[in-house]
Formats: C-alpha cells, structure tokens, sequence
C-alpha cells in the first residue's frame, strides 16, 4: 500500500513536472535560480530555522503539561529530522505526524498516548495560527483572489477553531468521556486514554495559554520574512502582507498528500498567483525551486546531519 501511494504520488509530481516543462524553458528557470542574491537566500535559511525552532518550543510547552519528559533540544532534533524522512515517506501531514510519534515515543514509550495528543494538538495549533495570518494578511492587501481560495482558508480556520473550542469544553470531554466508559472493547479504553490527555490540557494556566497563541503565530510571522526574503532574493518586490497570504495558500495546498514534497503544488500555485503580479512563469518557477530548497531540503538536511550523528536512533 505504501509503495502504491509513492508511486503515485511520484507519477503525480512527474506529471506537473513535463508539463511545466513545456511552457516553460528550464534554461531561464535555472539562469534565473543562477542569478538570485545569496545573501538574501542565506538570511532566509536562519529565519526558517527560528522558525521551526518556535514550533519546537511550543510543543515543549504542550509536552511539559502532558508531563512528558523530553528536552526542548531533543524536541527540536526530532522535528528536523522528520523534514529527511517526509522527503520520501508518503503521505504528507499524517507521514509527519506519524514520523513524530515514532520518534518521541522511542524515548519515551510509556507515553504514547501523551504524545499522539499533544502531536495532533500541536498541529491543529499550527494550521490554526497559519490560517490565522493568511486570512489577516489577505483583508489588509486585498489581492485579486479567487473568492474559493478566501472560503476554503475561513472553511480550515474556522472548523479548526471550533474543533479546539469543543476539546477545551470540559462538558463535553466529560461526555465523550461518559460514553466510551459505557462501551467495553480495546478501543474504548485506548481512547479514554486520549480524553484524560485532552483534559490535562484543559488545565492550561492562562499564561500558558498566552504563549501558545503566540507561539502559534510567531513562527509564521518569522516564516514570512523568510518567504519575503527568498523573494528579494529573485529581485521581486512583493509586499510582507503579500507574502503573508501567499505563504499560507501555498503550505495548505502542499500539505494535500498528492505529490512528493509538494513538488508541482507548489509550482503551480506560485506561477498561477504570480502571475496576477505581473511576475513571468519562468521566475516565479525558479523561486519556487528556491522555497523548497529552503522549507523542505534545507530543514531535511539538517535532520540527516543529526539523524547520523545520532547512530540513526531516536534516543540521546
């Protein structure tokens, strides 16, 4: 099964591939790469890196209220090291959800259901705060967008948040957890387990709660920087409101489990988008190279480092 959805997934990525190939000639996409400002490229390596180091800091923050005993570095080391793996595991977010919950419960496996909870948690938290900033980064610039586009980051956002509403009501996690006590099978009682977790986040100081909201906007904040200074590096002079929407449009549409490391989505998207700027296809091809070199390769290259350094084991 899992080969299926590679090959799949590959056939889909190759696709798009040919047939930007054929509009686009690949001479001007690599003379335009060739000709981007280093400084501006390496600036945003360093952003990207706070930025999952942001994230990282966040789950330590959910990890310490799930009593999960597991260092900020070793959290970080981790999520690094899932961007090497996500390059050729199928599957997307779930890959990478998966990837994670491999990884911190071989350090600490007593604490499986902690960990799943405060995985999902953490990137329900993530796509909250992404489709947070692309909805207010879309009011202030009012670009001309397709209204779908506007509809289905609310649609996220919005059912998102409504689903973390109802896990932070301690009714009805009482509810939930009233009726799986009334069903007696193996599943029930691995999701009992799942409630009492959700409750322990329930009992979030207000504190705490602050620094989650931040923590779960900053690192897109600090994202977009990055995203602006890639683009500055191609000589563009698109706006950080611009590149705030832009940014989440694209990571929505990447996370869509249908090409290998959003390769086509991603080109696709940015050539359809920039376009409305007045931006050449062959440009805004060559940029998009430069995004996934800084999003996915540079991340999973610093995790290949680690991973290796560490005897390919998920312990210290």
């Amino acid at each position: 099964m899992r080969h299926w959805k590679y090959s799949l997934q590959a056939f889909v990525t190759l696709i798009i591939f040919w047939y930007l190939t054929q509009i686009i000639p690949l001479q001007q996409v690599y003379q335009s790469i060739l000709n981007s400002d280093l400084k501006w490229f390496a600036a945003a390596l360093v952003l990207i890196t706070i930025s999952l180091f942001l994230m990282s800091v966040r789950m330590k923050l959910m990890m310490d209220q799930q009593k999960i005993d597991i260092q900020l570095w070793q959290v970080f080391r981790i999520r690094l090291i899932s961007f090497y793996y996500k390059l050729f595991i199928p599957g997307g977010t779930l890959a990478n959800i998966g990837i994670l919950f491999y990884k911190f419960t071989q350090i600490k496996k007593e604490k499986k259901p902690e960990i799943i909870s405060t995985i999902m948690f953490d990137r329900i938290l993530a796509t909250i705060g992404l489709c947070f900033v692309g909805l207010f980064c879309l009011f202030f610039a009012k670009p001309n967008l397709p209204l779908l586009l506007t509809y289905l980051i609310f649609l996220i956002f919005s059912s998102l948040l409504l689903l973390i509403i109802l896990l932070s009501n301690t009714k009805f996690s009482n509810l939930i957890e009233d009726k799986l006590q009334n069903t007696s099978n193996k599943l029930s009682s691995k999701l009992l387990k799942l409630v009492a977790t959700v409750k322990e986040f329930q009992k979030l100081s207000t504190l705490d709660l602050l620094y989650l909201v931040i923590l779960s906007i900053l690192p897109h904040i600090v994202g977009i920087f990055a995203f602006t200074a890639i683009s500055a590096s191609m000589g563009l002079s698109l706006s950080i409101l611009d590149w705030g929407w832009i940014r989440s449009i694209i990571i929505i549409g990447t996370m869509l489990p249908i090409s290998l490391a959003g390769i086509g989505i991603r080109d696709g998207l940015l050539i359809y988008i920039l376009h409305q700027y007045s931006v050449s296809a062959d440009i805004a091809w060559a940029l998009s190279f430069l995004l996934l070199a800084a999003t996915a390769l540079w991340p999973a290259l610093l995790g290949l480092t680690l991973e290796l350094s560490n005897g390919g084991r998920g312990r210290n």
